[in-house]
């Protein structure tokens, strides 16, 4: 068998399997990367017990056994048939399990720091997280520290970011608006059929710097549709503010979808009433100490306001 640790933050889980192609793939997996903040994976030799174990057997069935009261994952699948993601998600839901456990969430947001503070970026898929994020990094003097997945919770029972991750990908139309100085032949290396540009390993050449983990007071809900050259933002009403946070907050735990692919198979809710109850403790700290605003129209026009917080 081959064990792997994988940490996020304060939380372990442990992943286990006797297929090597899968060892391997989950070690090298940028999926993994850019879906888990600040993940680190390491081969270890013994397991400890204790912790949530996810056991994956190549073998000639099709079964997902969950048991989240003892925190046993079972996935019994042929490896070529296997959506991966499926493994990325299931690792997504038991890491926001443990993290909920202790105050900390994975939240589906963008963040930036400048002067030791952070603001939180969110927004549905393709609102313009990762765009905005960027052009700030860019203009602004902001610092890169997250792009998509982002760790919070208190430190000090002030709101804090933990981690984030930062395999950043950006759209091809994307190019000449957030980096209008370079060539064409800059980008040939990613070649011209691709939909995503991965531009993690090009963050010196591209002059984005990486930021720290810190304290924020500030998160924005965006949408850069309809992209109207002048920005407009609102402060939201302590109501509309509680609402937004309960849901950024339950978003991973309570799953995107409860589906795995590979099979259909239904997931079960891998959220409680405990965590529920951790959950809004925290929710009542972040909507008491920290400020939430809606803004829509151009990127740019976004980024000002950002910056004028």
């Amino acid at each position: 068998m081959y064990y792997l640790k994988m940490i996020c933050n304060s939380a372990t889980v442990i992943f286990s399997t006797s297929c090597l192609k899968m060892k391997n793939r989950v070690m090298d997996s940028f999926e993994l990367r850019s879906t888990i903040p600040g993940l680190i994976i390491q081969s270890i030799d013994d397991i400890d017990e204790t912790l949530p174990i996810i056991n994956y057997m190549d073998i000639p069935y099709r079964s997902i056994d969950i048991s989240i009261s003892t925190d046993r994952y079972l996935v019994l699948f042929p490896f070529e048939d296997i959506y991966f993601y499926d493994m990325v998600y299931l690792v997504l839901l038991v890491f926001s399990r443990e993290l909920n456990k202790r105050g900390k969430y994975i939240i589906h947001c963008a963040a930036v720091e400048k002067n030791g503070e952070c603001v939180l970026i969110a927004g549905e898929p393709g609102a313009g997280k990762t765009s905005i994020a960027l052009g700030l990094c860019l203009n602004y003097g902001y610092k890169l520290v997250s792009n998509d997945r982002t760790v919070i919770g208190l430190s000090n029972n002030k709101p804090y970011v933990f981690s984030g991750t930062l395999e950043t990908s950006i759209r091809p139309q994307m190019k000449k608006l957030l980096f209008p100085h370079l060539k064409e032949d800059f980008w040939n290396k990613w070649g011209e059929t691709t939909d995503k540009i991965n531009i993690s390993n090009s963050f010196k050449e591209l002059d984005i710097k990486i930021g720290q983990k810190g304290f924020f007071k500030n998160l924005i809900l965006v949408n850069t549709y309809p992209s109207s050259e002048e920005g407009e933002t609102w402060e939201l009403n302590r109501v509309e503010k509680s609402l937004a946070v309960v849901r950024i907050l339950s978003e991973c735990i309570r799953g995107a979808r409860n589906i795995m692919i590979s099979n259909s198979q239904l997931l079960p809710s891998f959220d409680s009433e405990e965590l529920m109850e951790i959950r809004e403790h925290t929710v009542q700290d972040i909507v008491s100490k920290c400020n939430c605003w809606c803004g829509r129209g151009a990127i740019f026009s976004i980024c000002d306001i950002i910056n004028n917080f």
